[in-house]
């Protein structure tokens, strides 16, 4: 009896030990079952690679940049009617102080046709260069000023050669006023486009 009771106690020894161990994963599941076993990775049909459509981010050089060329044209008019009430303030001032004198242009004297002339001018300039191709006006500040540069001196020099054709046609000597006024394309035109440039670069 005690040999059986040692028998019967060894066996359900064993039988809990077994318990404790996990299956493992080839016999995880007996044959017959119906249990999908897992297929091996290299039968799984694969998807085909995914193709990344490209999206051209740059813009075409040929085309014009409009907010340039408005700012060009509004800070010129702004300009114009900013020197007209400058001049209007000293002239004023020099009612009731005396030794000032007062140096009025001859030629630029409207504010209006003074802003359109200088964008007119600044237009035939700059348009047939490509002034307003993104490229210039979005490219960097230095992109932007040497354009300024290139396409501003011609403009200025093209009012200064028709003011001194309209002073010596009129038999009078060219007004130091009137070239000064025009040559403010360079600088003013300029602080639009480099605000412009270093705005676009920093978005």
């Amino acid at each position: 009896m005690a040999r059986l009771a040692a028998l019967a106690a060894l066996r359900l020894l064993i039988g809990g030990c077994a318990a404790l161990v996990p299956p493992s994963a080839t016999n995880q599941y007996a044959p017959g079952s119906t249990r999908h076993q897992r297929a091996p990775a290299s039968t799984l049909p694969q998807r085909a690679p995914r193709r990344r459509r490209r999206i051209a981010t740059y813009a075409s050089p040929d085309i014009e940049d409009r907010l340039a060329l408005g700012g060009d044209v509004a800070v010129l008019f702004l300009y114009s009617y900013t020197q007209k009430s400058l001049d209007t303030i000293y002239a004023v001032t020099a009612n009731y102080v005396e030794g000032i004198e007062v140096d009025e242009m001859d030629c630029f004297r409207d504010p209006s046709f003074a802003a359109a002339a200088l964008s007119l001018a600044w237009l035939c300039g700059a348009l047939p260069q490509g002034a307003f191709r993104f490229d210039v006006t979005r490219g960097g500040v230095n992109n932007a000023l040497t354009t300024v540069a290139k396409c501003g001196g011609l403009s200025v020099a093209a009012v200064v050669l028709l003011l001194a054709a309209r002073a010596a046609a009129a038999g009078v000597p060219l007004s130091p006023q009137d070239a000064g006024f025009a040559a403010g394309i360079l600088p003013i035109v300029g602080a639009w486009r480099y605000v412009l440039a270093d705005t676009s670069a920093k978005l």
